[in-house]
């Protein structure tokens, strides 16, 4: 086994743009307009989003207080 590679048992499921516009309580055409500021991975054309890191995108809009979800 290579020691530098994670042996991690659970990888954190990734949530695509419709579950992400159900976890924000937004459009899905808000999720797709506003790709640029949110948290994103691309696989291949696909835009994939980690949950714990639109949480913390969220949480980070409200201590700025510039989370204007239009």
């Amino acid at each position: 086994m290579n020691p530098t590679v994670s042996t991690s048992p659970t990888l954190e499921p990734l949530l695509n743009a419709k579950q992400v516009a159900a976890l924000l309580g937004v459009p899905l055409s808000w999720v797709y307009d506003n790709v640029a500021r949110l948290p994103v991975l691309r696989v291949g054309k696909s835009l994939r989003f980690r949950a714990s890191e639109i949480e913390a995108w969220l949480e980070r809009q409200r201590e700025n207080r510039h989370y204007d979800l239009r």
